[in-house]
């Protein structure tokens, strides 16, 4: 495990934490994550890693803002906030794009099964996606 991911599990961790309390997640955070990776980028990998690297995060992230706002449409609410999206995309930077999906989906079933756990309307996907992290580290 490399700097980078130690990085961003302490990221994830604070995010976590504030996204679960507060129901926000400070786009500072999400931005010295990324800024982190890029700059960890430039110094072990090539410009081309790093470009590839932006590009499937914006694979993954774009068809779920989409799907976002199309749920949001037909529902009538918000099942995905701004920040969430914005975590996904940093997020999908350290991982490949496999792992980043596998990370997506845990969490998304962690947050499913917290929802009937605790029997809420809303949860923070933020814990779920710390929680689901660590899983795809670890396996």
């Amino acid at each position: 495990m490399g700097i980078d991911i130690i990085v961003l599990l302490i990221h994830l961790l604070v995010i976590a934490v504030i996204d679960y309390k507060q129901h926000i997640i400070p786009d500072q955070l999400i931005l010295s994550m990324v800024v982190f990776k890029l700059i960890c980028s430039l110094f072990l990998n090539t410009m081309s890693d790093l470009l590839i690297s932006i590009g499937y995060a914006l694979l993954i992230t774009i068809p779920l803002l989409l799907l976002t706002l199309w749920m949001e449409k037909k529902t009538g609410k918000m099942q995905l906030g701004g920040g969430d999206i914005k975590l996904a995309f940093g997020i999908s930077l350290y991982f490949s794009p496999l792992d980043t999906l596998l990370i997506l989906f845990i969490g998304s079933v962690i947050q499913l099964m917290s929802l009937k756990y605790f029997k809420a309307t809303m949860l923070p996907l933020a814990p779920a996606l710390f929680i689901s992290a660590i899983v795809v580290i670890l396996l």
